[in-house]
């Protein structure tokens, strides 16, 4: 715990410290696939995503900052908030860019929340992607990207006092495609 505040400590003297007083703002709307691991069998995935980022340069080449998400699964709805990384090639010319976020997810169930019996939680939300953003002009951006999703889940199965006796951890891993807009 104590490494976690310092950690956070360090960020947000970085952030505070920025090159820049601009906020850069993007939105992000996509389509993602893929599997959901379990101790039983892998269930395949499908749904759409939407991010809102809230970022500060660091430098020319470097973005820190929060972000918020939807991801819509077939049956599971989940809302990341992240820590959000971005390292770009070039500030303001067409560029390939990495990004990085890392949070925790609220988790919600169409099947799970109707049971009293059970409990569906979010977790651990880790999202590094690739990307290319081509600039409009000096303020405006459209980005694109693909992205690799890592979202942690439990199930938990109560008894009639509302104790959990069972927990099965669940890994969904997803690749999602991309698009957004950026206002520098």
């Amino acid at each position: 715990m104590k490494l976690l505040s310092i950690i956070v400590f360090i960020l947000c003297f970085q952030w505070s410290n920025a090159q820049s007083s601009k906020f850069i703002s993007q939105i992000e709307i996509g389509a993602l696939r893929g599997i959901q691991l379990s101790k039983t069998f892998p269930i395949l995935k499908s749904g759409s995503v939407a991010n809102i980022k809230v970022s500060k340069e660091l430098s020319p080449y470097v973005q820190m900052g929060a972000g918020i998400g939807y991801m819509q699964l077939e049956n599971e709805n989940f809302t990341p908030i992240y820590a959000y990384f971005k390292g770009i090639k070039k500030k303001t010319s067409n560029s390939y860019f990495f990004e990085m976020a890392i949070g925790r997810s609220k988790a919600e169930s169409d099947i799970f929340n109707s049971s009293l019996n059970t409990q569906y939680e979010g977790g651990v939300y880790f999202s590094p992607g690739l990307g290319y953003q081509y600039s409009i002009n000096e303020k405006w951006a459209i980005s694109s990207s693909v992205n690799y999703v890592m979202q942690k889940a439990e199930l938990s199965q109560l008894n009639d006092l509302q104790e959990i006796y069972h927990t099965e951890k669940l890994n969904i891993d997803l690749v999602i495609f991309k698009i957004g807009l950026i206002i520098r």
